[in-house]
């Protein structure tokens, strides 16, 4: 059902070459991510659930209340993945890019290719602050996790570097090195975009 929706309204708008694969390429990947699953599950409860008969589509308004749930949850392990031992764990370290990859795509779908299908603007910059965060601090555990930071970094000596690199700061007191290089460059493109679609 989401992919039809999504594919008539991307055949309907006139963008060609490299935007129209783009666009395509966002559609595609949203399968890749967790709230089309979590669309689909909150879109059955709700039916099942409801004695009222719905139309094609179930209330949005509740929709965002079973994504909302998922969004906090990923935040709150962010945090415990940065404030304990696991940052250092490869799985952490898988799901910290797997979160950024997933808002980096969900920001780059909203400006180019839900449309009319997009959240609202007050919605999209509550999320906007909280995407913010939550990049930060996913950068900050994969910056911890790799001791790739001289000199060492603490959880929040890690949120502090991670901050000051979103911001283009650099203020010099921490050097990056090896992978750690590479995860700022990544970090700087992530939060360039940010900017670019947001303002």
């Amino acid at each position: 059902q989401w992919w039809h929706a999504l594919r008539s309204d991307y055949m309907t708008e006139r963008s060609f070459g490299l935007l129209r694969l783009l666009k395509l390429f966002l559609v595609a990947t949203t399968a890749l991510f967790p709230v089309v699953l979590i669309d689909t599950i909150a879109d059955f409860i709700i039916r099942k659930c409801s004695s009222r008969p719905h139309k094609v589509y179930v209330d949005a308004r509740l929709v965002a209340v079973y994504r909302d749930v998922y969004f906090l949850s990923r935040a709150l392990f962010l945090v415990k993945a940065l404030f304990s031992a696991l940052s250092s764990e490869p799985w952490v370290q898988f799901d910290c890019g797997y979160f950024i990859f997933e808002i980096t795509q969900s920001w780059l779908g909203r400006a180019l290719a839900w449309g009319k299908r997009s959240i609202n603007p007050q919605r999209a910059l509550l999320f906007a602050v909280v995407n913010y965060v939550e990049v930060s601090t996913a950068f900050a555990v994969l910056y911890l996790g790799n001791d790739c930071i001289t000199p060492h970094l603490r959880p929040s000596t890690a949120l502090y570097f991670s901050l000051v690199t979103s911001t283009t700061v650099g203020f010099g007191d921490f050097t990056p090195s090896g992978i750690g290089v590479r995860l700022v460059i990544w970090q700087l493109l992530v939060f360039f975009m940010f900017v670019v679609l947001v303002a």
